[in-house]
């Protein structure tokens, strides 16, 4: 099950001091002290789930083994939202609107989908740390371990952060964007200046690496184009340099700032160049451009 792992951001499900609080009384239908017991129910399912997952990706459980866990866990949960879904008081509406979230965050790993996962953690957050204050009860210490532990290996695998694309051997980081116009006329082309670090022990060629790793992509009226490279009529002085630091190989340790440019299929709507894992074909995210 060796899937790249995406960082969770969510400060809602990691460990948060909540100080002494007024407890909202549950209506007669479930009481506070039953829907403290659930939360610790999907909590630890949780947790176990997560557990299961990340053993599996290093090696340390197998693949069925990790798939009977992240089941179990989600019937357990699945058997406290049967009961939390009948539920007419607050704080039942909203610890089941937390574990519905989890249920779904787990499906996602029953079907190797890490970044599904991420998305839907991220959404339970807030109902999480909502209930948590309302049912005054203290940080969920072993799901904390696990997201704590996730956020660790995933440093470590490809991933997308903010306008740098991140992996063991090389760092790309956007730095500049321009507009210029293409040799078509009428087009537009962007420029995009970028810095590429070796973080590996052998040569890397940037430009190679960068084609490979990823492709501009926009939007238009009814479809999503991927654009191909540009060729500036216009280009800015030190663009034909640039360029050329990207084509040949950087040594070990060493960084360099070259350039890349797409032809825009329109101005109106929105750029990402889209990152995809070339070896397991795994979507990884989207830096998005600001061109104009």
């Amino acid at each position: 099950m060796k899937k790249n792992i995406v960082a969770l951001v969510i400060a809602g499900l990691l460990s948060l001091t909540i100080g002494m609080v007024y407890v909202t009384p549950a209506r007669a239908d479930v009481s506070n002290a039953t829907l403290r017991s659930d939360y610790k129910k999907v909590s630890n399912a949780e947790a176990d789930a997560i557990k299961a997952y990340l053993d599996s990706n290093e090696g340390k459980k197998s693949d069925s083994a990790a798939t009977t866990i992240i089941d179990d866990s989600q019937q357990t949960i699945s058997d406290v939202n049967k009961k939390l879904k009948r539920s007419k008081s607050s704080n039942g509406k909203t610890l089941y609107k937390y574990s519905s979230g989890v249920n779904r965050a787990l499906n996602d790993l029953d079907n190797h989908n890490p970044q599904g996962f991420v998305k839907e953690a991220t959404a339970v957050a807030k109902p999480n740390q909502k209930i948590r204050q309302k049912l005054n009860l203290p940080d969920p210490t072993k799901v904390n371990k696990q997201l704590d532990r996730w956020n660790k290996i995933a440093d470590k695998q490809p991933h997308v952060k903010g306008q740098s694309i991140i992996t063991p051997d090389f760092e790309i980081a956007f730095t500049n964007v321009s507009q210029t116009p293409d040799i078509d006329q009428g087009k537009t082309d962007v420029i995009v200046t970028y810095t590429f670090t070796n973080k590996s022990s052998k040569p890397i060629e940037p430009e190679t690496t960068f084609l490979e790793w990823g492709e501009f992509k926009q939007e238009s009226d009814t479809s999503i184009v991927t654009l191909n490279n540009g060729i500036p009529d216009n280009s800015p002085d030190n663009y034909d340099s640039l360029l050329g630091a990207g084509q040949q190989e950087v040594k070990p340790g060493a960084q360099i700032t070259t350039v890349a440019s797409a032809q825009l299929d329109n101005t109106n709507y929105p750029l990402k160049f889209a990152v995809k894992d070339p070896s397991s074909q795994q979507k990884l995210g989207s830096i998005n451009i600001q061109y104009k």
